[in-house]
């Protein structure tokens, strides 16, 4: 894999550390008796939610995501490992502009125009593995904003008949890295349940596209000191 197609994930990395500390700054926490820190992570808890996404040059589909919650990292920031997949096909028009293209390069290797080219379906699939630096936001009433960065890696597989096992599947199969950022709300049903709807927004080599999601997460009871009051404010999934 070319070097240069991990530079949108080292900068997410980079990016979400100051972004999430200065958010937590900004955010007194009555809970700073806590221990933060990756000593402190451990599963808390998991969500699942389901959406629809508009990538770029590929027709609009449904996109499930399966969420773990591993905590805080520091006051209000929370990492979330996020495992998500979609399938769907490419535009038409899109497939038009690239059977012109493979004409192109086969008129100028042979000196004549080339037989029409007919690439047929063809369809794409995405399974990624991302994590998320999750801010908890002041709340608005019961619900509970947040905002999120981070990264993920993207495998990408495209298949049809007219181009299996052709130099065409091979450009459309890829693992590559990318940037993401989400918002969302959350509705706590009780102290362990939660619903959410988020926006995100997805930027790779390979890969772009925006979506909407709905969902539910479900949090293990976490036991709190004694001579700590308890968080007026939720915290991301």
């Amino acid at each position: 894999m070319p070097p240069r197609r991990w530079v949108p994930l080292l900068a997410a990395l980079l990016a979400a550390a100051p972004l999430a500390r200065a958010a937590a700054q900004a955010q007194p926490d009555p809970r700073r008796t806590r221990t933060f820190g990756v000593d402190s992570l451990a599963f808390r808890g998991v969500a699942a939610d389901a959406g629809i996404i508009w990538p770029l040059r590929i027709e609009s589909t449904t996109i499930l995501n399966l969420r773990a919650d591993l905590g805080p990292v520091s006051p209000g920031v929370r990492l979330v490992p996020t495992l998500s997949f979609w399938a769907s096909r490419f535009h038409t028009s899109e497939l038009r502009r690239l059977a012109r293209q493979i004409e192109k390069v086969c008129a100028a290797q042979h000196g004549v125009d080339c037989p029409p080219l007919d690439l047929g379906e063809v369809r794409v699939s995405d399974l990624s593995l991302g994590l998320d630096a999750q801010v908890s936001l002041r709340r608005l009433g019961p619900l509970q904003p947040y905002f999120s960065v981070g990264g993920a890696m993207h495998l990408l597989n495209g298949q049809g008949d007219a181009i299996d096992n052709t130099f065409v599947e091979g450009l459309l199969d890829a693992i590559a890295p990318g940037l993401q950022a989400s918002g969302g709300l959350e509705l706590p049903l009780s102290h362990a349940l939660r619903l959410y709807g988020e926006g995100r927004a997805v930027l790779g080599s390979d890969t772009r596209y925006v979506g909407l999601t709905v969902g539910a997460s479900w949090r293990l009871p976490v036991a709190s000191a004694p001579t700590s009051p308890s968080a007026s404010g939720g915290s991301g999934r």
